[in-house]
C-alpha cells in the first residue's frame, strides 16, 4: 500500500492534492476495518463495539445502550464467560 502512495507523487501541486486525497481514503478504509460499531436495539444511537464491549456470539439479541436501559428499568443480562466466574487455582496467588 505504501509503495501505491509513493508512486502517485509527482512535482504539480494538482498531483499532491490527489495524492493526500488517496492518502485520506486509504486511511479512512483501514481504519473503517478495524473498528466496528452497533447500533443500539431501542434507539439506534451508533457506538463503538469495543468501547461498549458488546460481542454477537455472547449476546445475541444485539444491543442495548445504557439510557435505553435506564428508560426501560432493565438489567443487562450477565456474561456467562466473565473471568470472575472462571475456577482460581493455587498458582494464581503464588504468582501475585
Amino acid at each position: 500500500m505504501l509503495s501505491y502512495i509513493v508512486v502517485i507523487r509527482e512535482s504539480s501541486p494538482a498531483h499532491s492534492i490527489i495524492a493526500v486525497l488517496m492518502l485520506l481514503l486509504l486511511l479512512m478504509m483501514i481504519y473503517n476495518m478495524w473498528i466496528r460499531f452497533v447500533s443500539c436495539v431501542g434507539c439506534g444511537r451508533r457506538q463503538h463495539q469495543l468501547c461498549v464491549k458488546h460481542l454477537d456470539q455472547i449476546w445475541t439479541l444485539g444491543y442495548v445502550c445504557d439510557e435505553c436501559l435506564q428508560r426501560n428499568k432493565r438489567l443487562q443480562p450477565p456474561n456467562p464467560y466473565v473471568a470472575e466466574s472462571e475456577l482460581v487455582c493455587v498458582l494464581v496467588f503464588v504468582l501475585l
